[in-house]
């Protein structure tokens, strides 16, 4: 996607890591690591995600971490959505406890109920920053 992280990176590469693909594939797994699956059981899983609460303080603030840059709901979001899958959780089952650690300012402009986590990362970046700040007051 023209614009984003993996965009970016892609661009900034040298001739030598896209002279062939293997150099490609060095690069790419030096610049994104795979993330193992974790073998945790349901209740630990559950546990996991109910624990990555997102700080009232983070929602709408500027936050860099690594290589990230985003509002902080977003960053909390994309890492919560990052670890269900690493534990396996594509039809999104972890989603309704990922959701018991968004704060009120932000969830009351959340409909709570998402099939996948990529509509749940939707819904998360979609809420207008000014909506917040309106909240926030």
């Amino acid at each position: 996607m023209p614009g984003s992280y993996a965009d970016k990176w892609f661009n900034d590469l040298g001739t030598m890591e896209t002279a062939s693909m293997a150099a490609l594939r060095i690069a790419f797994f030096k610049r994104w690591l795979p993330m193992k699956k974790l073998k945790w059981s349901r209740a630990q899983q559950k546990e996991w995600i109910r624990g990555q609460t997102l700080r009232e303080e983070d929602i709408g603030a500027w936050i860099a971490e690594g290589q990230v840059e985003d509002y902080g709901q977003n960053v909390w979001a994309t890492k919560v959505m990052q670890l269900a899958l690493s534990m396996g959780d594509v039809e999104g089952a972890l989603i309704e406890y990922a959701l018991e650690g968004v704060p009120m300012l932000l969830k009351e402009h959340l409909t709570c109920e998402y099939n996948t986590w990529e509509d749940f990362l939707e819904a998360i970046r979609t809420v207008p920053k000014e909506k917040l700040s309106i909240g926030r007051q």
